[in-house]
């Protein structure tokens, strides 16, 4: 083989390898690596976690379940309870509790929610396969 034969097969391998990289799927980021299912309009699973909307918030938060050392769910998907209090510290600190449905926020949290109850809000719609399961 000539140099010139060996150069042109190099580039050849480094063009197919550059360009099959380009068009791979991109990695899912950390939240994305589970598979997402709705439970039901208010509750997702979100591989071991549970999912809800937190209107204090207006963001996702996660709830660890049972089987890994984390909260009791009752099983209701529709109007579910969970034990024991969540807190959830990012931005700004929100503690409450959910039970037959309805989000108690504690006084400590630090939103326009605090010391409220409201209904638990349906899931957004974009973030969420569609299909409901009850796995």
């Amino acid at each position: 083989m000539s140099i010139v034969t060996v150069l042109l097969l190099l580039a050849s391998v480094l063009a197919v390898c550059f360009f099959a990289r380009r068009t791979a799927p991109k990695k899912q980021g950390r939240g994305e690596r589970f598979m997402k299912k709705r439970l039901s309009n208010k509750v997702a699973r979100y591989g071991r976690f549970h999912a809800h909307w937190c209107p204090g918030c207006e963001q996702m938060h996660m709830i660890p379940m049972q089987a890994d050392g984390g909260w009791e769910w009752d099983g209701n998907p529709v109007m579910p309870s969970y034990r024991p209090s969540v807190i959830a510290d990012g931005a700004i600190r929100c503690h409450y509790t959910i039970t037959r449905g309805q989000i108690h926020f504690a006084s400590d949290s630090e939103h326009t929610m605090a010391g409220r109850t409201v209904i638990l809000p349906d899931l957004p719609v974009d973030r969420f396969v569609d299909q409901t399961s009850s796995e």
